[in-house]
Formats: structure tokens, sequence, C-alpha cells
């Protein structure tokens, strides 16, 4: 056995380490830096993904299931896409902070829209940010206003 390159990186003990489960020998390994880790934590899902209320009714939950690593306190925080136009402050930004919690977060009048005309809809981004400042990918969220 010579002393080249190749032989020894075959030598060196890898950087990785174990995320998720082991089942029927199945394992998955991702670097052991902080981006990695950090990049696990994201939204899986909203719930409902589009949300349909009545303007000036009352303002309903949404429920933003995430997985990965994360510490609490986690606010949740929405903004309209590029190009959001409608009456009055149907464009509005919000957050939420959750001090405790699951992989489920039901941020309560998440979802409403106030004023006069007639129906809209729109897309938000939506993204929560831990309290070590790891940040998820953000996702889309709907929101049908009639009335």
């Amino acid at each position: 056995m010579g002393n080249s390159t190749r032989d020894r990186a075959r030598l060196r003990p890898a950087k990785f380490a174990l995320v998720g489960t082991i089942g029927l020998a199945a394992v998955t390994l991702a670097p052991t830096t902080g981006a990695a880790l950090a990049s696990s934590f994201r939204i899986t899902r909203i719930v409902p993904a589009v949300s349909h209320v009545t303007r000036n009714g009352p303002r309903l939950p949404i429920t933003i299931h995430w997985a990965g690593a994360a510490t609490f306190p986690i606010t949740a925080h929405y903004a309209p896409k590029p190009g959001c136009a409608g009456p009055n402050d149907y464009c509005a930004s919000e957050t939420d902070t959750f001090r405790t919690g699951t992989h489920a977060l039901v941020w309560r009048q998440a979802a409403w829209c106030t004023g006069t005309g007639g129906s809209s809809y729109g897309t938000w981004y939506v993204w929560l940010t831990d309290a070590k400042g790891h940040r998820t990918p953000k996702v889309t969220w709907s929101l049908s206003c009639s009335g």
C-alpha cells in the first residue's frame, strides 16, 4: 500500500452525524455543521393550505406543522408575495410568537380581512424563526376573502 492521497483519504474519519431513524438498514447521513442542522428546521405543511374568511368576520386559525431541530420560543411570520393588491390592509404582514409548543403550532386569528369591496385572493410567504435565529425556508399560504 502506497502513501498516495487516495489512500490517505480513505483513512480519514468522516465527519457525519446520524439524522433520522434506522430502519431496514436505511441510514441518512448529514454533515455535522450548524448550517446543515439548521437546514433540518422546516415547515412541512400549513392547514388549511387556503384559508377562506369573510370580510370583517371572525379571524380564523392556521396550523403550521414543522420538522427538524428548533429552540423555543419560535416566531411565525407571514408577508405577502410581491404583487399583492387588495383593499385596505389585505396585504398586511404579521408575526406570532410561541413560547412553548409542539411540532404543530396553532396560530389563532391568523386568517382575516377587513374593509369594503368584493372578493380578494392573495398568497403569502410563511416562515418560522427559532430562538437561535435559525429560519425555515419560506412556504406559501393563500387567503380567500369574500364579502
